[in-house]
């Protein structure tokens, strides 16, 4: 059974139990690409997967039938499924929880393409409708606050298929990240009645030693505190704390920005993995006054996370990331490509 179990130390909430007994080390040794044949997220293959529970597709076309554009499935691995949290402590210092939520995969092409730079524009533009829609869809669940919208793809990367596809988790909690991130900017709108983000964007702009690719609505650029070689966010410039919010209109700005982005990396990494994740306000709150000021201070983005250097004990033992070279460095050689 699926469960939710709260670290007691620093709060901190993990989901397992969706592999029991030979399944988790068949799940470890799975990892790896399925070749091109067996792929389930390949057009005419709908049958390998779960039924879609939403799908652009042409006009006169079925459900579960070929003639789809993009189209999104519940995951099969984390067993998730909507339902009552119910707490159930297993005694002492220990909290439980049965898991709730919603994960789905959101396959991005019918063609068998690897890499999201490789789709072209208005493909691009839907895959991040697509986006908007789900998260939409999940916000009408009550139980559900924090929802994650992410993709992995590249050689050593922890994704199943290689086939390009994307994954939207929506769970009773919000990221600890986004929380995190949420903190720091409501203190710094308390200090200073200004987003942060915002601020980010006007300083990187005035340095101009950091930025990778500007247009008329989004700035990319490495973050002064990187944790990767490369790491790259991405922002629009209007002051937005939801993506459900984001205008639609700007989705083919931000299609360009994020294929140019993705190109500039691939060429100068190659095929190492990298994570992109899009960081957005909470689906709820539970009062008001939290919901206004996150409101004003927090801002959506997405952080492009190449990580072509192996993690390790010192990573993990001290929180502290090791970056070789300056950002700077990094964002001359991308804005060069």
């Amino acid at each position: 059974m699926t469960e939710f179990r709260r670290d007691p130390l620093i709060g901190r909430w993990i989901v397992t139990g969706f592999a029991q007994g030979s399944e988790a080390k068949d799940l470890i040794h799975s990892l790896k690409p399925n070749p091109p044949s067996e792929c389930p997220f390949c057009e005419g293959n709908e049958r390998l997967t779960p039924p879609e529970s939403y799908c652009l597709r042409k006009a006169g076309t079925l459900p579960n039938r070929p003639g789809w554009e993009t189209r999104v499935v519940p995951n099969r691995g984390t067993d998730l499924s909507m339902g009552d949290l119910q707490k159930r402590g297993l005694g002492g210092i220990y909290d439980l929880q049965n898991a709730s939520g919603v994960h789905e995969t959101i396959v991005e092409t019918p063609a068998h393409v690897t890499r999201f730079s490789e789709l072209a524009l208005p493909q691009m533009v839907k895959v991040l409708s697509t986006y908007q829609e789900r998260q939409l869809e999940h916000r009408k669940h009550q139980p559900l606050k924090g929802t994650l919208i992410f993709r992995n793809q590249g050689k050593g990367s922890v994704s199943l298929f290689d086939h390009t596809h994307s994954h939207v988790i929506s769970l009773p909690f919000v990221p600890r990240t986004i929380q995190d991130e949420i903190q720091g900017a409501r203190r710094y709108f308390d200090l200073k009645a200004r987003c942060i983000f915002c601020d980010m964007v006007r300083e990187e702009q005035r340095m101009s030693q950091r930025i990778v690719y500007e247009t008329s609505k989004h700035l990319s650029w490495n973050p002064f505190a990187a944790r990767f070689p490369f790491e790259t966010w991405v922002m629009p410039k209007e002051h937005r704390s939801e993506f459900l919010r984001a205008d639609p209109a700007s989705f083919e700005d931000l299609a360009h920005v994020l294929k140019t982005v993705l190109e500039k990396l691939e060429k100068n990494l190659g095929d190492v993995p990298v994570s992109f994740v899009i960081h957005t306000a909470p689906l709820r709150f539970e009062n008001p006054e939290d919901a206004q000021a996150v409101e004003l201070s927090y801002h959506w983005h997405i952080e492009i996370l190449p990580h072509p250097l192996p993690v390790g004990g010192f990573e993990w033992g001290w929180d502290f990331f090791l970056s070789p070279p300056l950002p700077e460095t990094c964002s001359k050689i991308l804005r060069e490509t």
